[in-house]
């Protein structure tokens, strides 16, 4: 998962201008149970609950920006 952040991080922009975004937002539909994993990992819940394939799901964003 932090290789994950880790390429999304380096995509933005270092300098304005540059033609990268300044923030990139990752999604996820966590089940209840990981939410706490999630959370550790700086995701933060949206919305409310919601079933996903019979199962309660919470979404959960990770807003990067450049000066993270």
């Amino acid at each position: 998962m932090q290789k994950c952040t880790d390429h999304f991080s380096s995509q933005l922009s270092k300098e304005p201008g540059d033609g990268k975004p300044s923030e990139i937002q990752l999604v996820l539909h966590s089940q209840l149970y990981v939410k706490p994993f999630y959370g550790r990992l700086g995701y933060v819940e949206e919305g409310d609950e919601f079933d996903e394939d019979g199962a309660p799901h919470q979404k959960m964003i990770l807003r990067l920006k450049s000066s993270d």
